[in-house]
């Protein structure tokens, strides 16, 4: 048992200075090397570890702060006899992100010596907060810190090592003992750390020279729309934000802003007058004809939004540049806050003395607020000069011209998610950007939507290797090389693929090649989403959605992968959410707790119950059940009079389809999950040892389904509704939808409805037959499903009724169809869902769309529990058009192994079960009695089908013949 006594440490004057690196140092001398060296280490808001030069380790995972962890290494391999070095970066993001809250800076650190504590953080360590790391750049995104800008010309060269004078670094500061807010007791990391195998690309070419754009102007403008407030919550932002543009001679003018992925983005006046944006890729674009002179640009920024960084570009003319409107201001901006009145004014201003003059109370932004650069603006809005050529490294790049980079590009052959690294030689000065995205188009880059997956390294003269310290997913890597005074050389240039270690116990293949590559894609998927939690995607939001984790990613993660820690992880995490909500958010952990999503708690009530029937994990139910408790007292007490789940002013998103989910309106879809959330907190109230109470849950989750069916069905439509209204009161014919970014009908039936209506376990039998058939092939009158996740529970919910056939024609067409576009992934859309920019897809990977691979072998295979802990199992192949199906599914105590085929003549299955796992193998319709070989076994007519009851560790081959089989061409 570890016994932690180090104490938080940091620098002095810095407490939680926004988007910085802080460097650490602690020498000491060993007289020889120790058999056992534990060393634990946790920080605010991330660390990266290296002992005596030796980069080792990254964290800490995520986590609230009141249950906040440490990680532990084992340096014995490390150490030598002499003088010892532990040296630890720790980048502090300063500004919530969607993984993690807002903290203060820390780190906390303790060495352990064969069971004795040499030495912990204290005033002894040194501290130095690092100049290389530029700290006025845009944030990547609402959901992510900072764009990566390292001088390498400022770097301490060697610091990482014992011989390094740090005789002028400060001491570091004591914050507080452990214990100390904001951390509080910290708990041990409960999961493995990341890989890091490097990744080199398959293939390389040069692209030409690149004209970069004359102005990038960017703006951090949340201090000043919503000062004091640091979180991820969205805002009501009421600011005017003005610069001058100025042309040294007349010409069309091209601006690019880029696109505000969190909400609705500031609208440009110039010169008084609405400029129109046109799309452009995934930002938007106008061309202005311009006298020469002084221009103003204003943009008007009066809505709601997450994200308050927004960057625009000028191009298109020599010697444009802007400046700030204020007489004596060396900046670029003004900003009013709440204008107010002088709006209208400002509006109509078309010169700089018209605007001074509007009545707003203008203010300079500050330095720190205006990034210097906004690497992403910069290079989608440069202009190439095509030069395409094959090139291979090392690769001897020439100086371009001023103005102008070399531009190169770099294929890894699939999408991988990890830290960027090169060896470049260069001369001081010369700067390497890089952009990272994730698929080709029909010949055009997608770049990653919404966010800046980009960095900036400036070299120090001679050779030099960069390593990133954000993680990053693409497939296709840009590099962008300016401002060289002479020909630089780049050596190498890898990916480590960072992700949860990924051992894969599952398997599956069978006669159709396509359903094996489509197994393969989807679980390579996970794997990219899989880190301390699942994340939506690697790319553009590196974010644990509750729904999507617990309402698809457990269940493939259990099949493919087989380790239970990172569910069971997952799970707790958002029981932790509950200490600060009436719900689990809705992504954690987060500060974006002002939008709770109802479904996305009760798709997390029902992943504790199915991890719990998949692994039998007793402690887990009761750490778990006082978090469901809570939610569950809290909705049973928001019902209306007619017994449906009322919850004003929540965010009632189901699915990206074309159905109602307004702040206000009553929605079936929420009912329906919510009973399934009671059902399944009764099944953990039962495993944590309150029958009691699990009683209750069980009969509200009988109310709610009786409700439901009371209000919710539409005869005429033999489904049910998306939207209730009390006593059927007509309203309006269309109502919010999506976010409120489009419209529905409010009279409406839909696919994901119904599939919602199914999970819950709302449905009567006799509805359930009506609705089934309409779950793939969507009626004309019904709204079909809007994400591969919800097409998918749809499948499931056909195929465990037996009728899989029709799921595996979808999975072949629509999974197939990514396969086809050039994808080894699974996207987040199906092709054709994302209008705006005319993209077959938002994100290239997203772990939701990977639920085939739970999909193949848990009804092609037929392999899932039937009993807690997967004690007793189901084999129920179902083979439709398929020859054979083979692969295995890992439990708790092993492996499950199972072979099936068929011809015209048998059907023959192959069954190898785990030791402590009995079986019930099903045999279709039409067979023979069955023979059984290799073990004892009890076989049933149930119907039209035999069942065969196996021992637990049984390995047998069973045999029956057919009278005649129709396997579909």
């Amino acid at each position: 048992m570890t016994t932690l006594t180090a104490n938080w440490i940091w620098r002095a004057g810095d407490p939680a200075a926004r988007n910085v690196l802080m460097q650490f140092r602690q020498t000491f001398s060993l007289d020889a090397p120790p058999a056992q060296a534990q060393f634990h280490i946790s920080a605010d808001t991330r660390y990266f570890l290296a002992v005596n030069g030796i980069r080792l380790g990254y964290g800490p995972a995520r986590s609230y702060h009141f249950h906040y962890e440490y990680d532990t290494y084992d340096l014995a391999p490390y150490l030598r006899a002499g003088q010892n070095i532990i040296a630890v970066a720790v980048s502090h993001w300063g500004e919530a992100t969607f993984q993690q809250m807002v903290g203060r800076g820390g780190l906390l650190a303790q060495l352990d010596l064969d069971g004795q504590t040499r030495l912990r953080t204290d005033a002894s360590w040194k501290v130095k907060r690092s100049a290389a790391v530029i700290q006025n750049t845009p944030r990547i995104a609402c959901q992510l810190p900072w764009e990566e800008q390292i001088d390498g010309r400022l770097e301490d060269q060697g610091w990482t090592d014992a011989g390094f004078d740090d005789s002028a670094w400060e001491p570091a500061v004591l914050v507080g003992p452990l214990g100390v807010a904001p951390w509080g007791q910290l708990s041990p990391r409960a999961i493995p750390f990341f890989t890091n195998e490097r990744v080199t690309p398959v293939r390389a070419r040069a692209l030409g020279l690149a004209q970069r754009p004359p102005v990038v102007a960017a703006i951090h403008a949340g201090p000043y729309l919503a000062p004091g407030d640091t979180s991820a919550n969205r805002h009501v932002v009421d600011g005017l934000i003005a610069t001058v543009l100025n042309l040294p001679r007349a010409g069309e003018v091209t601006f690019k802003r880029n696109t505000n992925a969190g909400g609705d983005a500031p609208r440009l006046r110039l010169d008084g007058l609405e400029v129109t944006w046109q799309p452009a890729d995934c930002d938007v674009l106008a061309r202005v004809a311009l006298d020469a002179g002084d221009h103003v640009c204003l943009f008007d920024w009066n809505n709601l939004t997450h994200d308050m960084d927004f960057t625009f570009t000028a191009g298109g003319q020599p010697g444009l540049a802007v400046r700030s409107p204020l007489p004596g201001s060396s900046g670029t901006w003004a900003i009013a806050v709440k204008p107010g009145a002088a709006r209208a004014a400002a509006h109509a201003a078309a010169t700089l003395a018209a605007l001074l003059a509007c009545g707003a109370d203008w203010q300079p932004v500050s330095p720190l607020d205006t990034p210097a650069a906004d690497v992403y603006m910069e290079m989608t809005a440069s202009t190439l000069a095509p030069a395409e050529r094959p090139v291979h490294l090392p690769l001897r790049i020439p100086p371009a011209p001023a103005g102008h980079a070399q531009r190169y590009l770099f294929d890894f052959g699939r999408l991988v998610m990890g830290w960027i690294e090169f060896e470049v030689e260069a001369a001081a000065g010369t700067m390497i950007d890089v952009l990272g995205y994730e698929g080709v188009q029909e010949g055009r880059p997608q770049i990653t939507f919404g966010m800046n997956n980009t960095l900036r390294y400036i070299c120090r003269d001679g050779r030099q290797t960069f390593r990133s310290t954000l993680r990053r997913g693409a497939r296709f890597l840009i590099v962008s090389v300016h401002d060289s005074a002479a020909e630089s050389v780049l050596h190498s240039l890898s990916l480590g693929l960072s992700t949860y270690p990924w051992d894969i116990q599952g398997a599956f293949r069978s006669s159709d090649p396509r359903l094996n590559q489509i197994w393969e894609q989807c679980a390579y998927t996970l794997r990219l989403c899989s880190e301390d939690t699942f994340t939506d995607c690697p790319t553009y939001e590196q974010t644990f959605w509750v729904g999507d984790a617990c309402g698809g990613d457990i269940p493939v993660h259990l099949t493919v992968h087989g380790d239970p820690r990172l569910p069971r992880r997952v799970l707790l995490l958002a029981a932790d959410s509950l200490q600060r909500l009436p719900i689990t958010g809705s992504q954690v952990p987060s500060d974006w707790e002002n939008d709770l999503l109802p479904n996305w708690s009760f798709f997390w009530a029902m992943g504790c119950a199915e991890y719990y029937l998949y692994t039998g994990d007793v402690e887990f139910a009761r750490l778990v059940y006082p978090a469901m408790a809570k939610q569950a007292a809290f909705i049973e007490v928001s019902r209306n009079a007619a017994g449906l789940v009322a919850l004003p002013g929540f965010w009632h998103l189901l699915d990206w389809a074309n159905i109602p989910d307004g702040a206000n309106e009553i929605l079936p879809h929420e009912s329906c999950l919510a009973a399934g959330a009671f059902a399944a907190t009764a099944k953990i109230a039962q495993a944590a040892g309150q029958p009691e109470a699990a009683a209750r849950w069980q009969a509200l989750a009988g109310e709610l389904a009786d409700a439901v069916n009371r209000e919710c069905w539409r005869d005429d439509r033999q489904g049910y509704g998306d939207l209730w209204r009390p006593g059927g009161v007509p309203g309006p014919e269309m109502v919010t939808a999506s976010y409120g970014m489009s419209q529905a009908p409010a009279n409406g039936v839909s696919q994901p409805t119904n599939v919602a209506a199914l999970i819950g376990g709302v449905v009567t039998p006799a509805r359930a037959a009506v609705i089934l058939p309409r779950l793939i092939d969507c009626p004309p009158d019904w709204t079909p499903t809007g994400t591969p996740w919800i097409h998918a529970l749809a499948g499931e919910q056909v195929a465990r009724g037996g009728h899989l056939a029709p799921v595996l024609d979808t999975i072949r067409d629509r999974w197939g169809d990514m396969l086809d576009k050039g994808s080894g992934t699974a996207w987040e859309l199906f092709a054709g869902f994302e209008g705006t920019f005319g993209w077959w897809t938002r994100s290239w990977c997203h772990a939701w769309s990977a639920y085939p691979a739970y999909l193949l072998p848990a009804y092609a295979l037929g392999i899932r529990p039937l009993a807690v802990g997967f004690t007793h199992a189901l084999i129920a192949p179902q083979l439709c058009d398929l020859a054979w199906v083979e692969g295995r599914v890992p439990t708790p105590h092993g492996p499950i192994s199972v072979r099936a085929e068929q011809s015209a003549l048998a059907w023959l299955a192959q069954v190898t079960l785990a030791a402590g796992v009995s079986g019930e193998v099903h045999v279709p319709a039409g067979s023979a009695p069955p023979q059984v070989i290799g073990a004892e076994a009890q076989i049933e007519r149930a119907g039209a089908e035999y069942v065969i009851q196996l021992p637990p560790g049984a390995e047998v081959r069973i045999e029956c013949a057919r009278a005649a089989l129709s396997i579909r061409a």
